[in-house]
């Protein structure tokens, strides 16, 4: 046994020694390799360490040689010494040769980069090879450096810094440039650095990219850095625009692949987002969206297998989601997705809020429902204003036709003048039917305008009281004026306020069979520009029922009690009245009491004149006989109104001189023409252009011409005065409106 560990202690000295001999082999290749490493500092402990170990197992091999008699776990230990300083040695030779690749790349990445050192002035600002080592600028091109002659980065980057606008660029930002930043970035492992500065150059804002390559000097192992300033004014203020208009249009703006999300743009209004800009998108789901969804069944349209389906079909796929917020307020989502690809695992989300759009959808639909009860509700009141107009036209008609036919059947004069009076009635309720439709119209269409002209509130009173002073008497009611002014002189639309006063009283008239009707005016305040006036109708009669109080002033309404439905009334009065009381921004009150009667109250605020008007209390009675003799050209294209004007004229001793058109009217003026009376709308040569001509180059252009036509409104008198003609009078014929106008007119006082 001991010869046995005796030959196995020489067998392992031996193969001891032939391994050392061959690390000592190894550990010389590998001191030449490491002395050409220069980025390497402590050099020492790796030569050294190994050398010691070598010299150590050397002795001890030295030793068991001269003994000649080794021991077996001496010559174990030594055996084991060399196999770990060859396995040693091996190691640190592969680290060496990694770290001499590692080195070859950097020299040639270091090599490149100078290669382009030169390309890169031409397209920058200023370029700066600088060692941030020992914080020395090798190299410098540009206008900065025209201006800065210090030589150490820190000193250069303490002058760019005065350029720097501090508000857009933040201490942080700022500090990744400087020699400590840019080091501690290479040493984590980062060789680029790259930042968007705003500076003030040339007076102006002006964005700027600084890019930063930092390298290791191959041969000194120094931290070199090549610094590039570029200008970034239109790439940053088109990024600044399109992430501002992506913020304010959409909540969020992110890109996935297969299942991953990268949020890219975000609102900062969109508070419910994940502040994380990355992650999972089933993890985003449920964790985000899901737990603010109004409705749990909306998980599906925006779950991922959903969204993946819907783009395996089509380009794009969008839904919408209601979310709901911390105080249960309740927000619309709308998700658009769009496919980047034809396999579907990328594509990209834009989140928009749209609830201020929804809000107003839903506003615009009620408003259209609204609209469309209207329209129907529009359509039901025109249908029945046409049935009432049919039944109100009917009527009237229907006597003066009925007792046209009974005259004709009739010897008796007594009788015959009874029907006349009564057509003459029923005609004249015709006629204030039609003024009243087509004043309602104009009222409807907003083409009732107001006329104000200087007058006096007493005259006005007056004349109310002489026109049913005696139509209170034949039905035996006594009528009662009070009259409290002050201050009588006002501007007022004399003709549209005497409608007012005019329907009121006449309302009062007709529903009152025995008692009083009473009018009373006071003045409530005034000051030294205008005056407040309330105006009162109260009469006795039948009084109004509660419902129908309600609705008096709609079109076509009237009481359909047993006492007022033999009263005859076109319905339109009132609707009237309240309009013509609205326009001159007046108010309207009713106070009525079924079987006792009704007050109405019109309370209005007048402007005052400063002047005081004289007041007339006497009429110039109209001379007719002053028509006799007179020879006049009646210009009429319709046959029955011709005939009609004809022999009213030739009753009061009048010649009568015949035209159906303009042009035939001007053929026939003569200087024997006295006065030209003309309708309006006539075929071949209109009044108004007949007028024109006559005015303007005609022998007898001063002749007085007048017109007789059913165009009644103010636009239309208007139209009628500018054209030359000196006065209108209506269809149909008032007689002493005519007559008192013609009189004027050959007198010139027109």
């Amino acid at each position: 046994m001991d010869e046995v560990l005796k030959i196995l202690s020489i067998i392992m000295v031996f193969v001891g020694v032939a391994i050392m001999t061959v690390n000592i082999v190894l550990y010389f290749l590998f001191m030449r390799r490491i002395r050409n490493i220069k980025s390497i500092k402590n050099k020492g402990i790796l030569l050294y360490f190994p050398f010691l170990l070598l010299i150590f197992f050397l002795i001890g091999y030295i030793l068991v040689g001269a003994l000649g008699n080794p021991d077996v776990i001496m010559s174990a230990i030594l055996f084991g010494g060399s196999i770990y300083v060859f396995v040693l040695i091996i190691a640190l030779n592969s680290i060496i040769s990694r770290i001499l690749e590692s080195d070859k790349l950097m020299k040639l990445r270091y090599d490149d980069i100078l290669a382009d050192y030169e390309r890169m002035i031409n397209d920058s600002n200023f370029v700066a090879y600088v060692n941030l080592t020992k914080d020395f600028i090798v190299e410098r091109k540009g206008k900065i450096f025209e201006e800065f002659k210090d030589v150490t980065y820190s000193g250069f980057l303490n002058h760019l810094r005065q350029s720097l606008i501090e508000r857009y660029n933040s201490k942080e930002r700022q500090a990744l440039l400087t020699r400590e930043g840019l080091i501690q970035s290479f040493e984590e492992g980062h060789n680029n650095v790259s930042e968007i500065v705003l500076i003030q150059r040339d007076v102006h804002p002006h964005f700027v990219k600084i890019d930063v390559e930092i390298v290791k000097q191959p041969e000194t192992g120094n931290i070199m850095a090549f610094i590039v300033e570029r200008d970034y004014n239109r790439e940053a203020v088109n990024e600044s625009i399109l992430n501002t208009v992506l913020e304010v249009q959409y909540d969020m703006v992110a890109y996935f692949h297969q299942c991953n999300y990268e949020i890219l743009v975000s609102s900062p209004q969109a508070s419910y987002l994940p502040k994380k800009k990355d992650g999972d998108f089933k993890e985003f789901l449920e964790e985000i969206i899901y737990p603010q969804l109004a409705d749990e069944t909306e998980k599906e349209l925006i779950s991922p297998e959903k969204v993946t389906k819907e783009l395996k079909q089509n380009k794009s796929y969008e839904c919408v989601i209601v979310l709901k917020g911390e105080e249960d307020e309740v927000f619309y989502k709308k998700y658009s997705f769009y496919s980047l690809n034809q396999t579907t695992e990328m594509y990209t989300l834009l989140v928009s809020d749209i609830t201020q759009e929804h809000l107003r959808q839903v506003e615009l639909n009620q408003k259209l429902s609204l609209a469309l009860k209207e329209s129907e509700k529009a359509t039901q009141a025109k249908t029945m204003f046409f049935s009432n107009m049919s039944h109100d036209i009917r009527t009237p008609m229907n006597a003066i036709i009925g007792f046209i036919e009974l005259s004709k059947k009739t010897e008796d004069s007594q009788i015959k003048e009874n029907y006349l009076n009564k057509i003459e009635s029923a005609s004249k309720h015709l006629l204030s039917l039609i003024n009243d439709i087509l004043s309602m119209s104009r009222i409807e269409s907003g083409k009732l305008t107001l006329v104000p002209e200087e007058c006096s509130l007493h005259e006005i009173i007056e004349s109310i009281h002489n026109l049913f002073q005696e139509q209170m008497n034949q039905k035996g009611l006594e009528f009662i004026v009070n009259d409290e002014i002050r201050h009588p002189f006002v501007l007022l639309d004399k003709n549209r306020f005497n409608r007012v006063l005019v329907n009121l009283i006449n309302n009062g008239l007709k529903y009152t069979e025995q008692g009083s009707v009473t009018l009373s005016v006071k003045e409530l305040e005034a000051n030294e520009k205008e005056a407040t006036y309330r105006f009162s109708v109260l009469d006795t009669g039948i009084g109004m029922s509660e419902e129908f109080a309600t609705k008096i002033y709609n079109v076509f309404e009237r009481e359909r009690t047993m006492d007022a439905k033999n009263i005859q009334g076109t319905g339109l009065g009132m609707a009237i009245t309240k309009s013509i009381v609205e326009l001159m921004k007046g108010k309207l009150e009713l106070v009525t009491e079924l079987g006792k009667g009704s007050e109405f109250i019109v309370t209005i605020t007048l402007p005052l004149l400063d002047h005081t008007l004289k007041e007339e209390h006497h009429e110039e009675m109209m001379d007719i006989r002053e028509l006799i003799g007179l020879k006049v050209l009646l210009v009429e294209d319709n046959e029955i109104n011709q005939e009609i004007a004809t022999l009213l004229l030739k009753s009061q001793g009048m010649e009568v001189i015949q035209a159906k058109d303009g042009q035939e009217g001007l053929d026939k003026l003569d200087e024997t023409i006295d006065i030209v009376l003309t309708d309006i709308q006539m075929p071949v040569l209109s009044g108004y252009e007949m007028t024109k001509k006559i005015r303007k180059d005609h022998p007898c252009k001063d002749v007085p011409i007048i017109a007789l036509t059913a165009d009644a409104f103010k636009e239309d008198i208007e139209k009628a005065l500018d054209s030359g003609i000196n006065a209108v009078s209506t269809k149909p014929i008032d007689q002493e409106d005519l007559f008192s106008k013609m009189i004027a007119a050959i007198h010139h006082e027109i």
